[in-house]
């Protein structure tokens, strides 16, 4: 199974001695030598990714604060940014990893993470720029040139905000 989506989504498959990190950049071991990666996917099961909207194990969703998930993840300091509004999540977790992105002062990013057609689009990363290429995008990920957003499925686009914020500004 990993194989197939690995070739689905042309990526790499790699174990974790195939990487290394060096100069503060992680490096694919490969047969020609090291190659930067610019992203990492980590299925560790179906019902768990992303290290803000953590696996609970049965503890409640919010057992410690922003400020303390920030300190004691060691994930953080690896990540350039975090996914702070996906659409296969609840709201609430989706405000506590953008009140974690911002304790880290991370911008977040945004995307549908859907399992049906009524979850497309909901949230997405905007970018400054229209996209040319991947490398391009890198660019304007690596510059802090897009911001996390909803409300695209309706046509009415606008940034992910945390809630004290929208309610407050109108």
């Amino acid at each position: 199974e990993h194989t197939l989506l690995a070739r689905m989504m042309g990526v790499e498959l790699v174990e974790g001695r195939d990487l290394v990190v060096r100069g503060g950049e992680v490096r694919m071991r490969t047969t020609h030598g090291e190659e930067r990666v610019d992203v990492i996917y980590r299925r560790i099961d179906d019902d768990f990714l992303d290290p803000v909207h953590f696996r609970r194990e049965g503890r409640p969703p919010f057992d410690m604060t922003p400020e303390e998930a920030a300190e004691r993840m060691p994930i953080f300091g690896l990540v350039d940014d975090i996914e702070v509004a996906n659409g296969g999540t609840h709201s609430k977790e989706n405000q506590f990893a953008l009140k974690v992105a911002r304790v880290l002062g991370k911008r977040g990013v945004g995307a549908s993470d859907c399992h049906s057609t009524q979850g497309v689009g909901y949230y997405v990363t905007v970018f400054e720029e229209e996209l040319r290429d991947e490398p391009h995008m890198l660019e304007l990920l690596h510059a802090g040139r897009y911001y996390a957003a909803q409300g695209l499925p309706n046509g009415k686009l606008r940034a992910y905000e945390l809630e004290e914020e929208v309610s407050t500004t109108g």
